[in-house]
């Protein structure tokens, strides 16, 4: 027998978890599995015990239930990681893209082939850069799906320090690095750290 349990708006998961384990405790079934379904992760537990199905208690549901809640806040960084080297690399390019076309003017003619053909490896960099970004808009819906904004947001802010690294120690740009910019970017790791890390509670 598999007992599932699935997510309602309005209901306490763990109260769910429960009453179904105790409906099936009623039952004296040699063994049970007991599915877990949240969201698009499914979990199955096999429970059995002598004289019939052992009940979740209430601690245990809370224990799932907190494992699971785990697991989506990890899929909301990792998504949101995502999102920040798509930005990362979509401005390096950008950068070399926009580094290496000719001056712009406002009397050039814009529709001229050979001025396209002539400049198409920056040109296509500087696609490359704006695809990255679209990509990484993408990335970013599903963070906010998993991850409250306030946690979200401020991963955006290691995008700062991805790219200033990665312009200070790439050939293509070896841009200076400083004690004032570098400490700027240590306070804003230490600011996402901060802000990531998960509160305590407080016990009554």
């Amino acid at each position: 027998m598999v007992v599932q349990c699935y997510s309602s708006v309005g209901y306490r998961d763990d109260i769910l978890v429960a009453i179904i384990a105790i409906s099936a405790t009623e039952y004296r079934l040699p063994s049970a599995e007991y599915k877990f379904c949240h969201s698009d992760f499914d979990w199955t537990i096999p429970v059995s015990g002598k004289g019939g199905v052992k009940a979740l208690d209430g601690d245990f549901c809370h224990y799932v239930w907190h494992l699971i809640d785990e697991f989506e806040s990890m899929k909301g960084y990792l998504w949101g990681m995502a999102s920040v080297l798509l930005i990362t690399v979509a401005q390096l390019l950008l950068k070399w893209g926009v580094a290496h076309l000719p001056e712009l003017s406002l009397s050039m003619h814009w529709l001229d082939i050979n001025w396209f053909w002539a400049n198409h490896n920056p040109l296509l960099m500087i696609m490359a850069g704006l695809a990255g970004y679209i990509l990484s808009m993408l990335c970013w819906f599903f963070t906010l799906k998993y991850l409250p904004l306030n946690k979200a947001y401020p991963i955006i802010s290691l995008s700062y320090a991805f790219v200033y690294l990665m312009a200070a120690l790439l050939p293509w740009f070896s841009e200076t690095i400083s004690l004032l910019k570098t400490s700027g970017v240590f306070f804003i790791l230490l600011g996402i750290w901060l802000i990531s890390k998960p509160e305590k509670k407080q016990s009554h």
